[in-house]
């Protein structure tokens, strides 16, 4: 929930710092403070503990940009096609949708929106075995199969105020992020997407 705050993270947080970048690591799960599970987290929460941090007279709140990576990729995603005050996106190894609490029973969202679960791919009872083989990634596909359920639990990139990078690896195991990747970016073209966007595929 916080991954960005690890130690082995810390010269990517310095060389940010180096840059001028203000940073703030938000842990929104399992983390001091915070629910223990991926379990309807507040997205409302999440931007106003951002919006208080960007108040401190030495940071530009008006240039706030999100960046995440796999889970973290798609808070960033919900956050800011949600709220107007996110001005950029960057997502590594992301997804197109949002997906279900990470709880046994898989059957809540990861997210709330005022005060209501945003819409999410629901997981079958088929996925199971691979899930509890450690086989996340064809978990995954299979919870993607069901295409109305997506088409209801995409996220509304084109809502986003501001560039978009992407970026996902041809090997991820933990769920077809380049897929997913490619959809996001075909949703945005859809849409006459105003901003820039791009999005690298590492191999």
């Amino acid at each position: 929930g916080n991954e960005w705050a690890r130690d082995y993270l810390k010269g990517k947080r310095d060389s940010l710092l180096q840059q001028g970048y203000a940073v703030l690591a938000v842990g929104y799960f399992n983390y001091e403070g915070a629910p223990q599970s991926l379990d309807r987290i507040s997205l409302n929460a999440i931007s106003d503990t951002i919006l208080h941090i960007a108040r401190h007279p030495k940071i530009d709140g008006s240039r706030i940009a999100l960046l995440g990576g796999s889970r973290g990729g798609e808070l960033g995603l919900n956050l800011a096609s949600r709220f107007k005050h996110f001005k950029a996106v960057v997502a590594l190894s992301t997804s197109n949708v949002s997906f279900p609490a990470i709880t046994w029973s898989a059957n809540t969202s990861s997210w709330t929106y005022n005060n209501e679960e945003v819409p999410y791919v629901p997981a079958p009872l088929k996925m199971i075995v691979p899930a509890l083989k450690g086989d996340l990634y064809t978990a995954h596909c299979m919870m993607l199969e069901d295409e109305a359920a997506v088409k209801k639990a995409e996220i509304q990139v084109e809502n986003i105020n501001g560039p978009i990078l992407i970026l996902s690896g041809k090997n991820d195991d933990q769920w077809p992020a380049t897929a997913m990747s490619n959809r996001l970016m075909e949703r945005l073209q859809e849409h006459d997407f105003k901003h820039d966007k791009e999005h690298t595929i590492l191999p």
